[in-house]
C-alpha cells in the first residue's frame, strides 16, 4: 500500500488479533493451581513483559463453557476475563466493552483450575479496540492516555472502513492496534498485518 496524496496523514501501525484470555491475580491463581504453582510462560507478547503462560483454565457461564482459555500474565490485581460478543453469547453472558481493568458493572463468571474453581462476581467483558504507544510516539501524534483516534482499513477488494480505538500510553508499549478476532473478522483484518492511522484524527471522547 502506498500513501500518497489525500493519505499523507496517515502512518502504517502492525495489528495483533488479541484471542480470548484470561489474567488472574495471585490469590485467584492458587486457588485454581496450588499453592506451590509457578506459571510457565509459552511465548512472549508483543508488548514488553508480557506473556501467554502455558497454564489454561475453563470459563463457564449460564448456557455454555470454552475450555483450555490461554492465561496471560504478569498477575493483575484483579481477575478478568476478556471474550469476542459471540463467546459471550455463547456462554449467555452479557459482556459489556471496556478497557482492560476497567471492571466496574461487568458481569461475572465462574472459573475452573486444575486443583480448585472460583465463583468471580465481576470481570467478564469484550475488549474495545485500542492502540498501544510509548510516551514518545504519544506526544509525537498529540495523544493523551484514554483518548482515541482513527484507523483507516482498505479491504482485500478496495473497500474502506474505520475504527475509532482508545489510545493507551506507557513508557514501555510497542506502537501497536489490538482488535478481538469478531472484529477483525467484520473488517478483514489480520494479525501480523499493517492498518494505516490517521495520526489527524485525535480526540477525547470516551
Amino acid at each position: 500500500m502506498r500513501l500518497g496524496g489525500g493519505r499523507a496523514h496517515l502512518r502504517l501501525i502492525p495489528v495483533e488479533v488479541v484471542p480470548r484470555h484470561v489474567h488472574v491475580s495471585k490469590r485467584d491463581w492458587y486457588t485454581l493451581f496450588g499453592n506451590e504453582a509457578v506459571p510457565r510462560p509459552l511465548v512472549r507478547l508483543s508488548q514488553p513483559e508480557q506473556a501467554a503462560w502455558r497454564e489454561t483454565v475453563t470459563v463457564v457461564g449460564p448456557k455454555g463453557r470454552l475450555t483450555a482459555v490461554r492465561i496471560l500474565g504478569p498477575f493483575r490485581r484483579c481477575t478478568q476475563v476478556e471474550l469476542t460478543p459471540s463467546e459471550a453469547f455463547a456462554l449467555g453472558i452479557e459482556a459489556p466493552e471496556r478497557m482492560s481493568g476497567s471492571l466496574r458493572a461487568t458481569p461475572g463468571c465462574r472459573l475452573i483450575g486444575p486443583v480448585g474453581e472460583i465463583q468471580l462476581p465481576r470481570g467478564v467483558f469484550v475488549p474495545v479496540a485500542h492502540v498501544h504507544a510509548d510516551a514518545r510516539t504519544a506526544e509525537e501524534f498529540g495523544w493523551r492516555h484514554g483518548a482515541r483516534t482513527t484507523v483507516s482499513l482498505f479491504g482485500p477488494k478496495g473497500e474502506e472502513g474505520t475504527l475509532r480505538p482508545f489510545v493507551r500510553v506507557h513508557p514501555a508499549y510497542r506502537l501497536m492496534l489490538h482488535v478481538h478476532a469478531d472484529e477483525a473478522a467484520q473488517q478483514w483484518i489480520v494479525s501480523s498485518g499493517k492498518v494505516f492511522l490517521d495520526f489527524h484524527s485525535v480526540s477525547d471522547d470516551e
